[in-house]
């Protein structure tokens, strides 16, 4: 048997779910999956897969009796990693609302705390660049050696423990200095904006993911009720016709 590890990682199911169906066409079975890495065994059928996220352990009994029901159908379990499962089948796989509507509430945790971290960040920003220097003008904040982008003590405790460390932190003190202006907050500041920006950045890819894979509305709940809507209509028209 020939197999072949591919490294690759994805921020998004969906897009992973359609790399694996694309090597599934070239007879790639998945066997194992790491945290960045894919093991595949070469076979000369076409497949199809489908990624799902389980509310618990793969190996708790909720989770066998499930996977066992999606066999019945003709969907095996190919691998799992972490609370993920790689399902495989020689057919199309059709995934349920019910999948869906578990990986969008995943997405959709995940997305939550990033943007309150990203609050909290926000707000930590706004200390320093505005009420720390109003503070500080009127003597209530307290001096603080480890944000002084000054501090011998600091410098020399970085040059002892790596000489490297020493100049890439004195390079991104002048930056953030040369930004933010030579005060207390500059160095804090250079720390918080890039980590901000990149908060951002993932609860952005989380929340549309979140939105990619919620379940659409039920469409018969949404017809039953226009008809409800217009039987009041109906009654009336044929109230009129009497």
């Amino acid at each position: 048997m020939d197999f072949k590890t591919i490294k690759k990682r994805f921020f998004s199911s969906a897009k992973e779910c359609d790399w694996l169906c694309e090597l599934g066409q070239k007879g790639y079975l998945l066997v194992a999956k790491t945290e960045n890495a894919y093991t595949f065994e070469l076979t000369q059928r076409a497949l199809y897969y489908s990624v799902e996220w389980l509310d618990q352990s793969p190996e708790c009994e909720e989770s066998l009796d499930y996977f066992k029901s999606r066999k019945e159908n003709g969907v095996e379990l190919a691998t799992t990693y972490s609370l993920w499962a790689y399902f495989v089948s020689a057919k199309p796989i059709e995934t349920s609302d019910e999948a869906k509507q578990r990986i969008a509430i995943r997405y959709r945790n995940t997305a939550f705390w990033l943007c309150l971290a990203d609050l909290v960040t926000a707000v930590l920003i706004g200390y320093h660049l505005a009420i720390r220097p109003f503070l500080e003008s009127n003597s209530v904040v307290p001096e603080s050696p480890m944000l002084e982008t000054s501090s011998n003590h600091f410098m020399q405790l970085l040059y002892r423990l790596w000489f490297g460390a020493e100049k890439i932190f004195y390079f991104y003190t002048d930056l953030c200095t040369g930004i933010f202006g030579n005060t207390k907050a500059a160095f804090t500041l250079g720390i918080l904006i890039p980590l901000a920006i990149v908060l951002s950045v993932l609860s952005a890819l989380w929340i549309r993911e979140w939105r990619r894979n919620a379940p659409p509305k039920n469409k018969n709940t949404e017809e039953d009720m226009q008809n409800v809507c217009q039987e009041p209509e109906a009654s009336g028209k044929a109230e009129d016709n009497l």
